[in-house]
């Protein structure tokens, strides 16, 4: 059993009062107290053997044994919506007498902040030619390597802007990651013919938008799904090789290509919420560009823990 304090709204005051919480999930939640005691007006719903949609209206028999004492009330059918539980209590209350009614205010959206780090496994690919290849020669160039996969730590802020509570359950946010790589390394070698070494390496700053969705109305924990696209910057790289091929001459360190300095990527996550601290998987991809006809991107899965500051 999970024991939670929660704030309650009254909605409607006398021998009778009616309260309504909405909970993180977006489920309306109303409670009646009558002489000293609160008790819940139960509502479930859901769908058996995935065909059959079914419902449990366990508030109609306790706003029926709530209101016995007052001939005024007839209940039938009543909807579970506040103007209709709200109509019934305010007539049982003028039973007795006056009977308060409450308007509940709007809420508003709001912005939450925070930080998030972890460690991401990312892979680098590149498709195209480079500088250290003789187009005399049909030797393999960089394209060819196969990469290892490099996992370094990667930081970075958030900030996510929260819809009022009746509205669906869907925000957006921004995210600005910092994230160094490791080295990604390539051999490509044939005895006596040629040796190449390729060796790359990146640091960057990762900005971008995203959207994120609640899948499973539980209070805690809550699952969801969120999905993005942004922009990224280099703010230091390197790709050099070591090359030494017998037919062209003297081995030699050369740079195999130069980047620019900016690219998209796009990103998706199945996250955790612990209310203020969420863990999440991420997968991201940051495409980076060389010269026309090549192209090189930076694949990565990473697990993220952030923490809601404000």
């Amino acid at each position: 059993m999970v024991n939670e304090t929660v704030l309650l709204k009254l909605l409607a005051g006398g021998k009778i009062n009616l309260y309504s919480y909405l909970d993180e999930n977006n489920k309306r939640h109303f409670f009646a107290e009558k002489d000293a005691k609160t008790e819940e007006l139960g509502y479930v719903k859901y769908i058996s053997n995935a065909k059959y949609f079914v419902e449990l209206p366990f508030y109609i028999e306790t706003l029926k044994s709530l209101t016995a004492d007052c001939d005024k009330v007839k209940i039938d059918k009543p909807k579970f919506t506040e103007a209709s539980i709200k109509t019934i209590v305010e007539k049982y209350n003028s039973c007795f007498g006056s009977t308060q009614s409450f308007v509940l205010a709007k809420e508003k959206a709001k912005l939450s902040g925070g930080i998030i780090a972890g460690v991401r496994s990312t892979s680098f690919d590149y498709v195209g030619p480079d500088h250290t290849v003789n187009k005399a020669y049909s030797f393999p160039g960089a394209d060819q390597g196969e990469y290892n996969t490099t996992t370094t730590a990667v930081g970075g802020i958030f900030l996510d802007l929260i819809p009022k509570r009746e509205s669906k359950q869907l925000s957006g946010g921004m995210q600005l990651f910092y994230q160094q790589t490791g080295t990604f390394s390539a051999v490509l070698d044939k005895p006596n013919i040629y040796h190449r070494e390729y060796n790359a390496k990146f640091s960057y700053l990762s900005a971008g938008v995203n959207l994120k969705r609640y899948l499973l109305k539980t209070r805690r924990p809550a699952i969801y799904i969120k999905a993005g696209v942004g922009y990224n910057y280099l703010l230091s790289q390197t790709a050099t090789a070591y090359v030494n091929d017998a037919i062209i001459g003297t081995p030699k360190h050369v740079d195999f290509m130069e980047f620019s300095s900016s690219g998209f990527n796009y990103n998706a996550a199945l996250g955790l919420n612990l209310n203020r601290l969420f863990v999440e998987v991420q997968y991201q991809h940051d495409n980076i560009y060389s010269n026309p006809g090549s192209t090189a991107s930076l694949t990565g899965i990473g697990l993220l823990v952030g923490y809601k500051v404000f």
